[in-house]
C-alpha cells in the first residue's frame, strides 16, 4: 500500500509532467505558426490560431486506459507484475 508521501510525490510528477507535454505541445504549435517569443501571444491566442484546444492530455490518458486494457487482457508479466 502506498504510503501518504509517495501518493503525494506520484501526484506532483503527474503533474509536473503534465506542464512538460503543455509547454512542448505550445512551443510546437508556435514552431509551426512562425510566432517568435517577441511577439507576446498568450498561449489562448496561438490556440485559438490554429482552431485547437488543449487536449493533449485527454488523448494521452485515453490512450493510457486502452493499453492497461490490453495487458489485462492476456498472460504476461506485466499483467502478474500491475496485479501484484
Amino acid at each position: 500500500m502506498l504510503e501518504t508521501n509517495q501518493f503525494y510525490e506520484m501526484v506532483t510528477q503527474h503533474w509536473e509532467k503534465k506542464a512538460q507535454l503543455e509547454a512542448f505541445k505550445m512551443w510546437i504549435w508556435r514552431h509551426m505558426m512562425k510566432i517568435s517569443w517577441t511577439d507576446h501571444k498568450a498561449n489562448e491566442e496561438v490556440l485559438q490560431m490554429v482552431d485547437t484546444e488543449r487536449d493533449m492530455m485527454d488523448t494521452l490518458i485515453s490512450r493510457q486506459k486502452r493499453w492497461l486494457g490490453h495487458i489485462i487482457r492476456h498472460d504476461s508479466l506485466l499483467r502478474t507484475m500491475l496485479e501484484g
